[in-house]
């Protein structure tokens, strides 16, 4: 076939001859499906494994490299109300980063090497910090106010392990995660003391040091407590309710319809539960709330933000079709609407099918905002239809499974965000 694809281009959509379709009907869809751009742009290079289709440093070293296991306590050793020095220190241990005598002995500097604690044994990062009797008493201590007991065999990494973690409430979680970080952090200070400044070791003294530290961060999240003998454990010891310091704000969300006249608000919205659970949806309204036409797909992707984005595709393309030239689109995807100030950040597998849309909102009256998932129910529940639905639905009347929801939107019904 001598032929160049641009011959089977005319005016900027594909014209695949008929005898081609017959003897390869599969491979002439595939090509169908291939969005041609509606401007001329040069071709790019594209690296597949990122969703921006650019090969970083950090790509090619994460290619490169062997998977790595992941591990559950990355975000429990970060907080606002903890001091980023005992958050460091917690991250260097559990990373075995921090200079103990066996890691520096790794690097060449071979020490005579004593535990400052207990001065019996050598010092390793195991010991230091988990193995050595007195510290270990106090692990052991410290667990009995959680009403845990540190078993034969647990390494210091489980004791942030969801197994561990089980039973516990969401604020005795939080208060063990701060306790745990600053444990290793008092631990680190007075190893350095003793070895540096000629200290001494005194448990009774150490457990006191450490409840006044971890309080210190404690008091930044949970609020103080009136009557400490109505607490337990350690909430009770120092003397803070498990309440959190700042009561949830709200916000009060509502559908706002768009300006009169011309004017059509369409919201859409992605559902994403895995590559074959995943669809879209979206509705068009006018400034009276009424009902102009609704749309939900079940789509193959690998991703949330991709559904996000390919709702606003198809909310756009039925607007080219039907020739509305005045769209507001809402969406509670804060993602999206970025793209639209910085198009390069759309996943590359939807880049020219989002350029034509950019091309498309240049010649219309067009404007984007965001809501929260509240005051999008209705298109929520059309993208959910689609991705438990398959194919293509369009209703030129409203369908009776949105019809609750709507309803609400149309009686300005007023829901509240918390946070």
């Amino acid at each position: 076939m001598p032929s160049r694809v641009s011959g089977f281009i005319k005016n900027k959509q594909w014209a695949i001859p008929p005898i081609f379709s017959f003897f390869f009907p599969d491979l002439a869809s595939r090509i169908s499906n291939v969005v041609l751009p509606l401007e001329n742009e040069g071709d790019q290079v594209i690296w597949p494994s990122n969703a921006a289709g650019i090969l970083t440093t950090k790509d090619a070293f994460m290619f490169l490299s062997p998977p790595r296991p992941l591990v559950t306590w990355c975000k429990l050793i970060w907080n606002k109300a903890l001091q980023p020095r005992k958050s460091l220190v917690t991250w260097k241990v559990l990373k075995q980063r921090i200079l103990t005598d066996d890691l520096l002995a790794r690097r060449g500097i071979c020490l005579y090497s004593q535990c400052s604690i207990c001065q019996i044994q050598g010092e390793s990062l195991n010991h230091l910090f988990y193995e050595c009797d007195l510290i270990h008493d106090f692990w052991s201590w410290l667990a009995s106010f959680f009403h845990k007991s540190i078993m034969p065999g647990t390494s210091l990494a489980n004791l942030l392990s969801p197994d561990f973690l089980n039973g516990m409430t969401s604020a005795s979680k939080t208060l063990w995660s701060f306790a745990f970080c600053n444990a290793l952090w008092c631990i680190w200070s007075e190893r350095n003391k003793i070895r540096f400044h000629e200290a001494t070791f005194h448990l009774a003294r150490f457990k006191h040091w450490f409840l006044l530290s971890l309080k210190e961060s404690a008091s930044i999240h949970f609020m103080p407590c009136s009557n400490p003998l109505r607490m337990q454990g350690l909430f009770a010891v120092l003397g803070l309710s498990s309440l959190t310091v700042k009561a949830p704000k709200y916000i009060p969300v509502q559908w706002i319809p768009p300006p009169p006249m011309h004017w059509l608000k369409v919201n859409t919205d992605g559902s994403f539960r895995d590559n074959s659970t995943a669809g879209f949806g979206g509705i068009f309204r006018d400034y009276e709330g009424q009902f102009r036409g609704a749309f939900a797909k079940k789509v193959e992707t690998l991703s949330a933000i991709d559904a996000e984005v390919l709702a606003v595709i198809e909310a756009l393309r039925i607007a080219w079709v039907k020739s509305w030239t005045h769209i507001w689109l809402e969406t509670d995807s804060m993602l999206v609407v970025h793209y639209f100030k910085n198009p390069k950040l759309v996943p590359w597998r939807l880049w020219r099918a989002w350029s034509n849309c950019l091309s498309f909102t240049r010649m219309i009256h067009f404007r984007v905002s965001h809501t929260f998932r509240e005051g999008n129910t209705v298109a929520d529940a059309l993208a959910n239809h689609g991705a438990f639905n398959a194919g293509y639905s369009w209703w030129d009347d409203l369908p009776s499974f949105i019809a609750g929801h709507y309803g609400c939107d149309l009686s300005s019904m007023v829901y509240y965000r918390f946070r």
